[in-house]
């Protein structure tokens, strides 16, 4: 794993993580919280919200959610639907 020189904002116990120069309860919408736990990183463009990495989506923008990813087409065997 590599080192991690970054300086991160000095947030609370309230208000743990740090994205955008902000403390946040929890990450923002189209963020993850990132392998330090103190800093909230952005989701992928194609995802609307991620966990763990930017590209591990649990929802999807214009796009069809597949696997934990987001696709431009459905793979053969499946259809895309507009409702969950």
């Amino acid at each position: 794993m590599a080192i991690d020189n970054m300086c991160y904002r000095d947030c609370n116990s309230t208000h743990k993580y740090s994205y955008n120069q902000s403390c946040y309860s929890v990450c923002p919408n189209g963020t993850y919280i990132t392998y330090t736990s103190v800093t909230c990183g952005p989701c992928s463009p194609i995802c609307n919200t991620c966990r763990d990495t930017a590209t591990y989506c649990l929802s999807c923008n214009s796009s069809f959610y597949f696997n934990n990813t987001c696709l431009t087409v459905c793979p053969n065997g499946y259809y895309g639907s507009p409702t969950l």
